[in-house]
Formats: structure tokens, sequence, C-alpha cells
């Protein structure tokens, strides 16, 4: 008996931290600069900006001025299945997705570069996942709706 509640208890604490990471917006959402946060150590975190080959993704191309690019992927990430819109604050936007059992989250950001002519894209899950290609795959999805 103290055994299954040893094992109830232990289930009980782990659900809880998988709930709680998966809830809480992690440091770094956001662009400082320009620049968004670096893709954490997960295999399918993608980014734009990031060096490392596994992570890369390129940037979308800038439409004819910051309204129609932010419109084009507000409207693409309408399309999409379980994204939330979290944030809309210049030319920086922030989204969270939803899916798989566990409600697992990942959060999907932009930064219009207008100088640059470039659209910035991180995609980041708040816990690790054994799928290689969830973001990369998300990644496509908007890009072709975009």
């Amino acid at each position: 008996m103290r055994a299954l509640i040893g094992i109830s208890a232990a289930a009980a604490v782990f659900a809880g931290f998988i709930l709680l990471r998966n809830t809480i917006i992690p440091s770094g959402i956001g662009a400082i600069d320009g620049k968004l946060a670096p893709p954490p150590g997960f295999l399918n975190a993608v980014s734009s900006q990031t060096e490392v080959a596994r992570n890369r993704v390129e940037p979308l191309r800038f439409k004819s001025n910051l309204e129609e690019t932010k419109g084009s992927i507000l409207q693409a990430l309408d399309k999409v299945d379980c994204i939330e819109l979290q944030k809309v604050e210049g030319p920086y936007i922030h989204a969270l997705s939803k899916n798989g059992v566990f409600g697992s989250s990942t959060d999907i950001e932009f930064y219009i570069d207008e100088n640059a002519g470039v659209v910035h894209y991180r995609s980041a899950p708040r816990l690790y996942t054994f799928s290689k290609q969830t973001c990369r795959d998300r990644y496509e999805q908007i890009v072709a709706l975009y």
C-alpha cells in the first residue's frame, strides 16, 4: 500500500512539474535589438537567427510594408490549428501552439526586420519532445500559408 501511495505521489509531482513548466512563459521570449533568443538545445527547436545547422530555418520574405507583412503572418497563424496569439507589439509577434496528449506548449515568435527586408522566426517547445520535426513542420506549414 505504501508503495502505491509513493508511486502515486511521484506521478502527481511529475505531472505538476510538467503542467507548471508547460504554462510558464520561458525567459528570453521577445525581441531585443532585433534579435530573438537563441533556440534551446532541443533537436526540434528552430530559428532563422542561429548558425546551428540542425536548428536553422530561413527567414520569411518581407512583403511591401510592415502592416501587410504583419497581416499575412496573422492570417497564416489563424489558419493553423491549435495556435493562440499571445502578443502583437510593433514588429514582434508571439504565438503559442498547444498540442499532443499533454497539451505541450511551443512558443512561436516572429520579428519583422524592415531594414533587412526579412521576418525572423523562432519556434521552441517548452518541454523536450522526442519528435525532431514538430517545430520545423509547423514552420513549413506557416511559410506555405504566408
